[in-house]
């Protein structure tokens, strides 16, 4: 009977037989001592020549850190700057837009084109009308086509050196 009832009081618990009653069957680990970390050397100081090395690097690292401090305090002001011109950008567009309104409702095109005509004043001929600017892109990219890019951008410096001069002149 002694060993039906210490049968009844084993229990297993994956492969560790325990004893309810009384405590685990199982050893315990065997516990390692740790193992001595080899202690480095003795720092020596540097010398004095090493001295100044380090006060060389401590002012190189003191620069570097007030020129990041200086773009930073460059990048706050730019952001203010930046902010306070869209502010100003986006009233200019609501004043245009309230100026505009203002003139298409003040000026009557038909109004003017009959006064034009009680003065006299008639409208050119084909002939009369000339363009300064081509009418149609595609002109402008046949003249580089044909021409080359640089030789338009040249004749292009060429003609404004020339209205340049002829206003010099006027004057």
């Amino acid at each position: 009977m002694a060993r039906q009832r210490s049968w009844r009081n084993y229990m297993t618990m994956g492969a560790v037989a325990l004893d309810s009653y009384y405590a685990s069957t199982a050893r315990p680990l065997p516990q390692e001592e740790p193992k001595a970390r080899p202690r480095p050397a003795s720092v020596e100081l540097p010398s004095k020549g090493g001295t100044v090395g380090i006060v060389i690097l401590w002012a190189v690292c003191a620069l570097l850190f007030a020129l990041v401090v200086f773009g930073a305090a460059q990048v706050a002001e730019l952001d203010r700057q930046i902010s306070e011109m869209t502010r100003t950008t986006v009233e200019l567009s609501a004043e245009l837009d309230r100026v505009q309104a203002e003139f298409d409702e003040s000026v009557d095109l038909n109004a003017v084109a009959v006064q034009a005509r009680l003065m006299g004043m008639r409208s050119p001929a084909p002939e009369q009308i000339r363009y300064l600017v081509p009418s149609r892109p595609e002109a402008r990219q046949d003249a580089r086509e044909e021409n080359g890019t640089l030789a338009v951008v040249l004749s292009a410096v060429l003609d404004t050196a020339k209205d340049l001069l002829e206003y010099l002149r006027e004057r």
